[in-house]
């Protein structure tokens, strides 16, 4: 057997292919919107665990644009970055009750704040394309 084989051989089964992972990255990802399981995390000790901290940084790699538009839910990043702050995963751990209601007040703003930046760029096309009607129309 070849090396090539023999490492192939060994990684297949505990590595998924990388468009496997990446799907499971992405739906991972999402699934920390839901604030009753990043809590179920908390006690279960994820938030204390260096190798769960460093895959927290890893998925940061979703908010690149060949990746981005594999979220459904972008929110999902902004959960991520509030996740990774060391205060947010104290509060997780020694006032749960308070930190659901962070979480929840903190996704409420980033939701927000996303749809109006929509908004904002929905707002922008439409003027676009009324400048370019009036444009054409005073060309007729």
């Amino acid at each position: 057997m070849s090396s090539s084989s023999v490492s192939h051989a060994i990684s297949t089964p505990h590595t998924p292919p990388p468009h496997v992972r990446l799907l499971n990255d992405a739906e991972f990802a999402q699934c920390l919107l839901n604030v009753d399981y990043v809590m179920w995390l908390a006690s279960e000790g994820y938030f204390e665990d260096e190798a769960f901290l460093n895959y927290l940084k890893y998925l940061d790699y979703l908010r690149e644009a060949p990746y981005f538009h594999l979220l459904v839910y972008p929110s999902s990043m902004d959960m991520i970055r509030i996740l990774r702050c060391p205060s947010v995963r104290q509060q997780l751990l020694k006032e749960p009750a308070a930190a659901r209601a962070v979480l929840q007040e903190q996704l409420w703003c980033s939701w927000g704040l996303r749809k109006e930046e929509e908004l904002k760029e929905g707002d922008e096309q439409v003027d676009e394309e009324m400048l370019k009607s009036e444009i054409i129309g005073s060309e007729k």
